[in-house]
């Protein structure tokens, strides 16, 4: 008995869990599968996603046929194709005639934009949200507005799925008592971190303790900064002080909790400012940059590189037992810089989304229904590169800086076998970085986060040209115009026209090749970070402030304006 002797919906059950590339093939071996494929609206639309990057969704959606998935997502590409032309819809923001906006976010569809009760204050207390409609998720566009989410919050962080509401307090700092060592700690500072509902604002019916409280002991100078990522059942903070990153006696932390049971995960304590952000490369691998000061005169690669990507991982405590230290397993290198270079690096990360759960957590998982999903490893690190360099004979500095690009894949890779390494493994460059993209970004604005969204990523800059996007003359020289970018393999293979980072910029002309440039693309460069990209670009067609930002999701890309008194609004391109 042959293959194609089984009955016809056993040979579709077979290809329906086959890779979209084997089917495609499958449909060139005879004519009956030929018919076969051809006449199955389910592999026509599994083909359709791979075609554009995506994956067939945990919670798929059961309102629509698969005819009508497939009709949706040409309808997707068409729209991101052609974005640039795209007319944006305008929603308009509610006017605060009190407090100004402290905080936003821009997570899952859902912009939230957080104002203080007064002129005088200066923690977030009210919060506005704005759902965008999704075709994805098949929702409508809603707005409400919690007046007095009740408590002073520093920063927050959301994830619309799980209708979670992450508000981060300070909520008292006492001296401590007999601190009297030089360069010891005199403060401690106590933090509540309330898990509530994005919907309600009450506490989240999921989370057995609403409040985790965490303690740090610092310095009374101290100034705080926060950086969130949600991963499933795991809530990571990031604790920055303000502190000179010299001072090894000052540090930062990173500590990840199960925002369900309140317990603490893992953690990382970070000496002093040498790590400003991270990003979870998966629910079990965490990847902090670290940041050097260059002499000039090491002999080391890494010592005198611009930095370094430093790989952790954990493994989930059992019962009561206290949280372990997350583990270094790796350390990826960065290109080294010419021998009597004398700099400061100063980096930092961005990747959206998280990662979906795997299949240790995926019992616990609230995602939506959607029609599609990015894979788990579709996502680009977005590593923004700052040198500032030391001419100490002229006493005169220059700063340099731009953005690498790394696909998941690339440290996923360098990372596979390492997972229980008990001492971490250093990497140079040229072993790991295989489809990095180095550009130079010095003149694209991007705001702090939201700009990155699986392997698109969106920025602003000037645009010289009077040209519209209609392509009629436009009256304001200089507008600001929307730059999209796109790494993904799979849509990129669709496109005739790519932009080679080595010979081209975004928005301008190539500039002088600065020491970055040489450092990434340089001609003595032997692992060069020049893979291509696709680029579009849509002129803004209003004045714009200094007070502005462009951010991007699945669907989405919008720019907003923060102006105290005067009315703002969302400009939304839909794809």
């Amino acid at each position: 008995m042959s293959l194609l002797d089984l009955p016809d919906e056993t040979l579709l059950h077979i290809l329906c869990r086959t890779k979209p590339a084997s089917i495609a093939k499958c449909r060139q071996v005879c004519r009956f599968l030929w018919k076969l494929i051809d006449a199955s609206a389910e592999l026509h639309y599994l083909i359709e996603l791979e075609r554009l990057g995506y994956v067939p969704p945990a919670q798929p959606r059961l309102d629509l046929t698969y005819n009508e998935k497939i009709e949706l997502l040409r309808t997707h590409k068409s729209n991101w194709d052609s974005i640039s032309t795209i007319k944006p819809t305008r929603y308009r923001l509610q006017t605060s005639s009190v407090g100004f906006t402290s905080t936003y976010d821009f997570y899952g569809g859902v912009y939230a934009r957080g104002s203080t009760l007064n002129s005088l204050g200066s923690a977030t207390r009210r919060m506005e949200l704005y759902q965008l409609a999704s075709v994805n998720k098949g929702t409508e566009y809603k707005q409400w507005v919690h007046e007095d989410i009740g408590v002073d919050t520093r920063d927050f962080a959301m994830e619309p799925d799980f209708d979670l509401l992450v508000l981060l307090e300070l909520s008292e700092q006492k001296p401590i008592i007999g601190a009297t060592t030089q360069g010891a700690p005199n403060i401690q500072q106590f933090f509540n971190v309330h898990l509530r509902s994005l919907r309600t604002c009450g506490p989240h019916p999921d989370a057995t303790r609403p409040i985790i409280n965490h303690s740090l002991c610092t310095f009374g100078r101290t100034s705080w900064s926060f950086y969130f990522q949600i991963v499933g059942k795991y809530l990571a903070v990031m604790f920055l002080t303000g502190i000179d990153q010299q001072d090894e006696n000052h540090t930062s932390q990173l500590r990840v909790w199960d925002w369900t049971t309140g317990n603490e995960v893992t953690y990382v304590d970070i000496v002093s400012a040498q790590s400003r952000s991270f990003a979870f490369l998966s629910d079990q691998l965490i990847v902090l940059p670290r940041q050097v000061a260059n002499t000039g005169r090491s002999r080391s690669n890494t010592a005198r590189g611009l930095g370094m990507l430093n790989l952790f991982t954990f493994d989930p405590p059992n019962g009561s037992s206290p949280a372990p230290h997350a583990r270094h397993i790796a350390t990826l290198g960065l290109p080294p810089l010419p021998d009597d270079v004398m700099s400061i690096s100063n980096l930092s990360c961005r990747s959206d989304p998280a990662p979906s759960p795997s299949t240790q957590s995926a019992s616990w998982d609230r995602r939506r229904p959607r029609l599609f999903e990015l894979a788990p490893t579709n996502r680009i690190l977005c590593l923004r590169t700052e040198l500032t360099v030391i001419d100490t004979t002229r006493g005169q500095f220059a700063i340099s800086d731009g953005t690498l690009f790394v696909p998941f894949m690339d440290i996923l890779d360098a990372a596979a076998h390492l997972y229980k390494q008990s001492e971490p493994t250093e990497i140079p460059w040229d072993d790991w970085a295989q489809k990095t993209t180095w550009l130079d970004t010095s003149e694209l604005h991007t705001g702090n986060e939201c700009y990155v969204f699986g392997q698109r990523v969106v920025t602003t800059g000037l645009d010289t040209s009077n040209q519209d996007n209609d392509g009629e003359e436009d009256d304001i020289p200089q507008r600001r115009s929307i730059a999209m970018l796109d790494f993904e393999p799979a849509r990129l293979s669709l496109r005739t026209e790519l932009l080679d980072p080595q010979h081209e910029a975004i928005l301008a002309d190539l500039s002088d090749h600065d020491i970055l440039w040489q450092t990434f693309l340089g001609e003595g460069v032997e692992r060069k970070a020049n893979t291509p990209l696709a680029i579009q670009t849509s002129r803004i067609r209003q004045r714009l402030t200094s007070a502005f930002y462009v951010m991007i999701d699945d669907e989405h890309i919008f720019c907003q304006q923060s102006r105290l008194g005067v009315e703002s609004q969302l400009l939304v391109y839909s794809f």
